[in-house]
Parts: structure tokens; sequence; C-alpha cells
């Protein structure tokens, strides 16, 4: 069986890369997972220069990638652009879709709702994986996609939504399902399968794109006052974004410079290094669909220290290996840490409970649980992962 993906996700050409192609963030894991149900996977992505950090290769030779060139990436004339540049790829679109047998759309992406559109008009089976918050629409986009997933999901259209939950994502059709993500395989939570040594001075950290709802300020402000204290936390803040400089200078004003390095953009096994360092894994942010870097904590044994928004209240209260925030704020990250460092004989059990659990999310679970919505709506026998 024949995949088609429009994605909206930059690529560029690696000749590091067995495939010749690289990303970053977890996209190309995915791709190579998703790709391992079927017979080839074409996908169709914006190419780009080559980054200088944070790439992460595609693996699998099943995978072709069909680049196209964005002519303005953002702004109002990227949208006055798009109807022209729509009609340009056009063509190739419609030669993709002639011959392939469903097609996945990846949104938030502009490109994603041209291809689930096209799939709606050529009566394609269709894929929907909606890696935003479900419950937040603050654009006409989000409000559209909401309202096409609730009024088209069910029969060949597999509409999936990041995040989890006990209760249904939509009142309106009990189609959608949730879905959670993963960058993580079986192998990498064996590898690090270990106890660790809890003795002082403890490392924290946060990954994640450095924007100011994700709550690093916060932890920093944490820092400072625990300083005070006479208690020096190490603290490593992993990710780009348009917050950090200001973090960075934030660092200094607290005078905590010191005790506090961003490590910028890392690709994946980078991360991973970076966490197996440290202890606890505090991550106050206000939104969120399904942060699959949590559970890259979680498998290296960190304790996490979070907001119950989305999925996360529920995975630290099932694994029983961190603490829930109740308030967004330094003193009450300071409060959470001293609980959970006032019980020393229970911080091993709660490193332990924490990779035991993140074993239900691999990318092997991930794409096994794809494919089996997607066998019983597309009435097709897929491979197995």
């Amino acid at each position: 069986m024949r995949l088609l993906v429009f994605s909206h996700k930059e690529c560029w050409k690696s000749d590091a890369s067995p495939t010749k192609w690289a990303t970053d963030g977890g996209f190309a894991m995915h791709m190579d997972y998703l790709s391992k149900l079927f017979d080839e996977t074409r996908i169709i992505v914006p190419q780009i220069d080559r980054m200088p950090k944070g790439e992460v290769f595609f693996t699998n030779d099943a995978i072709t990638i069909l680049p196209v060139k964005v002519w303005i990436k953002r702004g109002i004339l990227n949208k006055l652009f798009m109807p022209f540049w729509l009609l340009f790829y056009l063509p190739k679109f419609i030669y993709e879709i002639m011959k392939c047998d469903a097609i996945h759309a990846p949104i938030p992406s502009n490109i994603g709702t041209i291809g689930f559109l096209l799939a709606h008009l050529f009566q394609k089976p269709l894929y929907i994986r909606h890696c935003g918050n479900w419950f937040v629409q603050r654009t006409k986009a989000e409000q559209f996609w909401h309202w096409y997933m609730e009024k088209f999901a069910g029969g060949r259209n597999v509409f999936l939504t990041t995040g989890g939950s006990k209760e249904s994502p939509s009142q309106k059709n009990e189609h959608i399902k949730w879905i959670f993500s993963s960058s993580l395989t079986l192998q990498e939570i064996k590898i690090f399968e270990a106890k660790r040594n809890w003795n002082y001075p403890f490392r924290c950290c946060i990954v994640c794109r450095q924007e100011k709802g994700k709550g690093t300020e916060i932890v920093i402000e944490a820092i400072h006052k625990l300083k005070e204290k006479g208690m020096n936390f190490k603290f490593d803040v992993v990710g780009d974004g348009s917050y950090l400089e200001t973090l960075k200078q934030y660092a200094i004003e607290m005078q905590v410079e010191e005790q506090v390095h961003f490590y910028g953009k890392l690709n994946h096994e980078e991360v991973l290094k970076v966490l197996q360092k440290n202890d606890f894994f505090i991550y106050p942010t206000a939104s969120e669909g399904f942060p699959k870097v949590v559970l890259e904590a979680m498998s290296q044994g960190l304790l996490v220290i979070t907001t119950p928004v989305s999925v996360l209240g529920q995975m630290i209260t099932e694994s029983k290996s961190g603490a829930i925030l109740e308030e967004r704020n330094a003193e009450e990250v300071i409060k959470k840490i001293n609980v959970l460092l006032s019980d020393p004989n229970n911080l091993s059990l709660m490193s332990e409970n924490a990779i035991a659990y993140s074993k239900q999310f691999t990318l092997e679970a991930w794409a096994n649980e794809i494919g089996s919505h997607l066998e019983k709506s597309w009435n097709v026998k897929l491979n197995r992962v």
C-alpha cells in the first residue's frame, strides 16, 4: 500500500543521512515508524537550506521525499501568494494523489490542509493527526480544522488528535480518537534502565521550544530563590525560540548565570544525553497537546514536576513519578522540589516508576496503534512494527 503525506515540516538534504534527507524534531522519527506500516511512503515537504544544529535523519529507505519550495514563509504575503503557489504545484500534487492509495495530513499546517482537502476532493482514504491542543482554537484556521474533523470523522476518514484522556476528544463525533506522541524506541529505554544516584547537588532541566508560555523563566526564578536558601541547583535549558535571548538576560539579572546552561537546539540523541545528567525535569507549561519530551525525561529516570494541563496530570498521577504544580510560580516549584526531597528513600522508586511507565509509549506502540485504526477503517491489512 502506498501512502502520500502532506506536511509543512521543513526538510533539507544531508549527505550524512542514509536517505539523504533530514529535518529536526520528532517528524523524521514519526515518518520512519509510520512508513513501516506501508510498502511505500512519499512525503511532500518544503525544502530549505541545511540547518546547523538538531539534525534528525529519515532512515527508512521506503520513504521518498518530494520537496517543494515555499516562496514566502510567513506573514500576510504568504497568505496572499498561497493561491498562486498552489496553482504552481497543483499538477504535481494531483499526479501524486492519483498514484497513492491513501493520504496522511498532519495539522496544524497549510500544506497539510491542502492535502486533506485534496484527499476529500479525490475521495481517498484519509488519516489526519491533529498535533496541537485539541481544546484550544485561537485562530480561524484552528477553528476550521476543528470543525472539519468533527464534521467528517468516520468511515474511511481516520482522525486522531494528540493528547490523552479517559473521555473522548469530541462529544459531537465519537470517531475522533486520542493518540499519544513519542520519540522513544523500546531499545532506548532499555539502554538506560539503571538506578540513579540521588546525591546533592541536584540537577534539573527543561527541554522545549523556548517561548514564554513554557515557563522556563519560572524555573530560573526558582533557581535564584533556592540559591538564596543555600541550595545551588544546576539548570540545563535545551531548545531555541523567540524567548531564548530574554531568558539568557533574565538568568544574568537573577545572578544565576553560572548555574543555568543554555544548550540551544539539540537532536534526539543529544537531548537524551542531557537528560541522563539530570535528576528533575521541571516543566511549568501553560498549554500542551501530548508533550513527548516529558516521556523522554521519564524514560531516563527523571522525576517530573509539571502543571496538570492536557494529559500531564494523568501521566504523573498514574506513574507515581513526580509532582503536579498547583500554581505556575517559583514558590510552587520550590515547594514541590522540597516535597520530593523530603523522602530520600522514595526517590529511586519514583525514578524506576517513571522508566516503567514510559515503556507504554514507544514509537513501536505508537505506529501499531495507528495501524490498528487504519486497518479497521480502511479494511486493509498493513505491516506490523
